[in-house]
């Protein structure tokens, strides 16, 4: 009985050694497994770090391109800028130096203009002079002056005459319209008014086609033309007075002025153009 007994108790820890033996070996299988993969992880790791390395040296790389590219457009910028500078400051050279050859022809034309004008003065001076004492010495301009004056003032006067029969007339009607102690009185006053707005009307018509035909003078003939042409016409008429009232019979007054109409109307239709 009791060899059955420890018979078994034998058997029990023969498989209790068993089990432990497999138990210890698969503990070691564990053991090498972790040992296997905290190699892996380390090299997994190494392999990570190596990664990164490149990566990181990849970026840096493409970034001393991108630097490289930057500061080669910037390079040419700024060459293009010198270039551009360059220009503008050769065009400003230009430009004074125009300008300094302008401001020179311009002084150089003032003066030359300056001693056109005086030339042109002092020769509009002694031709005015010597036309006005051929005037003066010649007998049939200043006769047909005269003539052509007191014709003007024969005008006026009959002008004036019809301006004062209009008035009485006037003063007469309305002292007819109120019979009474006034009537003089009202001839008056309607006279004087109508011959009021006759001189304030013809005097407004006057002096508004005054001022149109000298405004007109000033635009189209206030120049050195028009002095040479009402000079040369002057002289034309007054030196050649007698031969000129021989063979038209015009006023040589009367004349003159046709000319300075007809050439004040060439100088419009010229302007006009």
């Amino acid at each position: 009985m009791n060899e059955s007994v420890s018979s078994q108790n034998v058997e029990r820890l023969e498989r209790l050694l068993l089990l432990t033996e497999r138990m210890q070996e698969e503990l070691d299988q564990k053991d090498r497994n972790i040992e296997e993969l905290k190699a892996q992880n380390e090299e997994l790791q190494s392999l990570n770090e190596h990664l990164n390395k490149e990566n990181n040296s990849g970026k840096l790389q493409a970034l001393e391109n991108d630097l490289q590219r930057v500061n080669g457009s910037l390079k040419s910028e700024r060459e293009k800028v010198q270039r551009t500078e360059s220009i503008l400051e050769a065009y400003q050279d230009k430009e004074r130096q125009a300008e300094r050859m302008q401001k020179q022809a311009l002084a150089r034309q003032e003066r030359k203009t300056a001693h056109y004008r005086a030339a042109a003065y002092l020769l509009g001076w002694y031709a005015a002079t010597t036309t006005l004492f051929t005037a003066i010495l010649s007998s049939v301009f200043l006769s047909d002056c005269k003539v052509f004056f007191y014709t003007l003032g024969k005008g006026i006067w009959f002008v004036g005459k019809q301006f004062l029969q209009w008035a009485d007339y006037a003063g007469r009607k309305g002292s007819d319209i109120i019979v009474s102690p006034f009537a003089e009185t009202v001839y008056w006053i309607m006279a004087g008014l109508v011959f009021i707005c006759l001189l304030a009307g013809t005097g407004a018509l006057l002096s508004v086609s005054g001022y149109k035909i000298g405004k007109v003078y000033r635009k189209y003939c206030w120049d050195m033309i028009s002095v040479v042409v009402t000079l040369l016409s002057a002289a034309i008429i007054i030196y050649f007075s007698e031969q000129i009232k021989f063979q038209t019979g015009w006023n040589l007054l009367f004349l003159f002025l046709i000319i300075q109409t007809l050439y004040i109307l060439i100088r419009l239709q010229i302007k006009s153009q």
